[in-house]
């Protein structure tokens, strides 16, 4: 695997989205050295946006989109990909999208990627 861009859209997830991004933050690295994780709050009340924002100031390949009010998980997934798609990733070849909720993963690499599924949030 070449590189990969974690996309985690995230509404009102105060409680949850530090555990998940340093969770992934500690295994994306055994799958690939290039990576990037991009957290869409999306129009979150509950400080989830505070919270990313640390997030991105502890670790360098965290990315955070806000989007001002909830626009729902389709326009949260796009700002991601969006975001992954213009920045951090200098050639794409074959990309694919696999929803493993409660992560989605968009991964590139040579034609013929295969998506790795990641531990559930109690580590199964």
């Amino acid at each position: 695997m070449k590189s990969l861009s974690i996309i985690l859209p995230a509404f009102n997830e105060a409680a949850n989205i530090r555990h998940v991004v340093e969770e992934a933050y500690q295994t994306i690295p055994t799958l690939t050295p290039i990576f990037e994780i991009i957290v869409v709050n999306d129009g979150s009340k509950d400080g989830t946006g505070d919270i990313c924002d640390q997030l991105v100031e502890e670790f360098p390949d965290v990315r955070i989109v806000h989007h001002p009010r909830n626009r729902g998980y389709g326009a949260a997934l796009k700002s991601g990909i969006e975001r992954a798609l213009l920045n951090d990733i200098p050639e794409l070849r074959g990309v694919e999208a696999v929803n493993l909720p409660p992560y989605t993963v968009l991964g590139w690499d040579q034609p013929g990627f295969t998506p790795v599924e990641l531990p559930e949030k109690d580590g199964s």
